[in-house]
Order: C-alpha cells, then sequence, then structure tokens
C-alpha cells in the first residue's frame, strides 16, 4: 500500500503540472475518480465501463485491481471451506471453477475488446492456475518428489506452450481453437505453471543462472508499479530516431531489451530505500543493516 500511494501521488502531480503522457483525458475520467479507483481496486471496471483507458501508469493499475480482489476473497473462502470435512476438494473445485469460468469471461461474457483484457473473472482464472500448481508442488514435494524424467516432459509442454502464444498471431489456422474461444490466456497461465512446478521440486535457486530470475522476482512489485515510466521513456527515444516507423526487428527487439534494462534499477531503489524500509516499519521489524 505504501508504494501504491507513492505512485498515486507521483502520478497526482504531474497530471496537475500537465505533464505531456501523463494527463487524464477529462472527457472521461476525474483525476479524484481515478484515485478512488486505484485504492478500492476497481480502475479496471472504470476503464471497461467509460470504454476508455487512463494514462499508460495509471492503466496498468487494472492488473493489481483483479489480484486484490482475488486476494481479499479466496482466503476469505479458504477459511471457510476447509473447515469442512472434504473442505480440500471444495477448496480445489473452487478454484477448477475459476478456471474453467476465464474463457467465458474473455469471450461470451464480454462484449468489448477492453472489457475481455480487464475482467475480473478472466485474471482471476489465472491466478487460480497459480494457485493450483502451488497446491500439486506442496503435495508432490511431501511425497519427496524431486526428480524424474516425467518433470522435464511437463516442463517441457510448458515452454512450448509459451512460444505457441508468444507466435500464434501469425498462425491463421489456430486463431479459433485460442483466440476466439478465450483459452489462450488459460494455455499461457498453464503453460507458465508446467515450467514454475518442475523448478520448485528441483530446487534449483541455488544456481547462478537463476539468480536475475529470482531477483526479478523479489522485486516484481516494485517493477511493476513504476516500469511503464521506463517504458514511455524508452518509447519517446523511439520515436526520435524512428519517427516514421521503419525499425526492424533486431533494433525493436533491442529497445525491449532496454526497457527491461531500465526497469531494474528503478525498481531496486523503489525496493532498497522505501518499499522494503516501509514494509519493515509498518510490521514492526528491525531496521535492515
Amino acid at each position: 500500500m505504501p508504494l501504491l500511494i507513492l505512485l498515486l501521488a507521483v502520478l497526482s502531480v504531474l497530471h496537475l503540472l500537465h505533464v505531456d503522457g501523463y494527463v487524464i483525458n477529462a472527457k472521461y475520467f476525474t483525476l479524484p475518480r481515478a484515485l478512488l479507483a486505484a485504492l478500492t481496486f476497481h480502475l479496471n471496471w472504470l476503464e471497461t465501463a467509460r470504454n476508455a483507458y487512463l494514462p499508460a501508469c495509471w492503466t496498468v493499475l487494472w492488473s493489481l485491481s483483479i489480484e486484490e480482489m482475488f486476494y481479499l476473497f479466496f482466503p476469505l473462502a479458504c477459511m471457510v471451506l476447509l473447515r469442512w470435512k472434504h473442505g480440500a476438494s471444495l477448496w480445489i473445485g473452487l478454484a477448477l471453477m475459476f478456471v474453467v469460468m476465464g474463457p467465458f469471461a474473455r469471450t461470451v461474457w464480454s462484449k468489448t475488446d477492453l472489457a475481455q483484457e480487464n475482467s475480473y473473472i478472466a485474471g482471476m482464472a489465472s491466478i487460480a492456475l497459480g494457485c493450483l500448481a502451488a497446491w500439486v508442488t506442496d503435495a508432490l514435494s511431501r511425497r519427496g518428489v524431486r526428480r524424474g524424467w516425467w518433470l522435464w516432459v511437463v516442463q517441457g509442454v510448458g515452454w512450448a506452450s509459451i512460444l505457441l502464444i508468444t507466435i500464434w498471431p501469425t498462425w491463421h489456422h489456430i486463431l479459433w481453437p485460442l483466440g476466439k474461444s478465450g483459452t489462450d490466456d488459460t494455455l499461457l497461465a498453464l503453460g507458465t505453471c508446467m515450467v514454475m512446478l518442475p523448478v520448485a521440486l528441483r530446487g534449483t535457486h541455488g544456481r547462478w543462472w537463476s539468480a536475475p530470475v529470482r531477483w526479478f522476482g523479489r522485486h516484481s512489485y516494485e517493477l511493476y508499479l513504476s516500469h511503464e515510466f521506463a517504458v514511455l521513456v524508452v518509447l519517446n527515444v523511439f520515436g526520435h530516431w524512428y519517427p516514421h516507423g521503419g525499425a526492424s526487428r533486431g533494433v525493436v527487439a533491442g529497445f525491449v531489451v532496454a526497457i527491461l534494462a531500465a526497469t531494474a534499477p528503478l525498481g531496486w531503489v523503489l525496493a532498497k530505500f522505501f518499499a522494503e524500509p516501509m514494509n519493515r516499519r509498518l510490521r514492526g521489524a528491525a531496521p535492515a543493516k
């Protein structure tokens, strides 16, 4: 919450100073309304209702709205369900229900592209898959499962699923079974879970090559809230160098890498000097040495 409040304060100042790229379109939104939506986790619903986007650094909060609603609801449901005799089965059934509803939320229940992207249920379906993956990982770990050729198969299928979603827009013959049915996001989330499960079981956290991925994971919230500032800066440079487009794929890929590199120091500074100190202070922990 402290980092979210800091972000909203900075964005509010930039809006009031009329800084290009940060001004809220008064035709659809006002600053107080945007602040209320961000702080009560319905910014995704607000954009869908107005069928318009807030500035980039605001609009990224659509996914935070979905996540926080899930994290408010799902633990309470777990506390209730797990009191019952067959609570674990009911918990699994609830998570699977979210997964099944996801494609419908992206297609049948959403009338616009923005509604499909910002749907609560569509996003919660992917989070529920992550919860199920964590449960499966824990169950296998308790049984001592750490190695096995089948883990490599699971991970390979997971990577194949991720790559398929990355390149599938150019494959028109699979547009219907994935894109039109709303199962593309489900497959992407499932593939990600299949990659993570073997990694967690093997315990590869000590490997040198996993350090960068673990660092980005530990700082994911700081990077999430701040990355759009870096995106805007790099895109402005790109637009200055290529005002009429025409950049090669290699150049575009280079700019994507530049964006990723630019987000890292920004996320580190926020974590080191604000987010972690505030977290420790709020929880009554001793200052980090």
